[in-house]
């Protein structure tokens, strides 16, 4: 990190959500747990502009020259699951509690723009990070619980 936090990346992007839930009964706030199937999708799509070393003008190997410059990692993702749980009132009508668990995927492709013409990267962008898997597909297994206010 520079002076000032100059070398800091920028990230821009969107993400989209849904889902489409079924309740084995009629759900209502009641006293009773309801269980519940769901079927969750998301794509994102996400820009970040880091700062990265390139060799300049290779060949073979051997870089006329090198520069430190500015390029664009766009990451895209898509993912899918499969999610089963209960959802129950809590101590009044208004509050309720959700408890579920999921498994799916997570499909990540990421690709390079913006990059200096005759550069080529020192070190590849991709394996920066350990927990990303040569394809970028993820299994992913969430458990969890939510917590419901219901304002009317």
């Amino acid at each position: 990190m520079g002076v000032g936090n100059k070398d800091r990346s920028v990230v821009n992007g969107y993400k989209l959500r849904g889902a489409l839930k079924y309740y084995l009964r009629d759900y209502e706030y009641a006293r009773k747990p309801k269980l519940f199937f769901a079927f969750e999708w998301h794509y994102k799509n996400v820009t970040e502009k880091k700062w990265g070393n390139f060799g300049m003008n290779g060949v073979n190997g051997q870089y006329s020259f090198f520069q430190r410059a500015r390029y664009d990692q766009i990451r895209v993702e898509n993912g899918g699951i499969v999610k089963t749980g209960f959802i129950t009132r809590l101590w009044s009508p208004r509050w309720a509690m959700e408890v579920f668990a999921e498994i799916g995927v997570k499909l990540t492709r990421r690709r390079q723009s913006n990059i200096p013409a005759g550069g080529e990267f020192l070190n590849d962008p991709n394996h920066d990070n350990i927990f990303i898997s040569e394809t970028g597909n993820l299994p992913i297994m969430p458990v969890g619980a939510k917590f419901l206010f219901r304002i009317y």
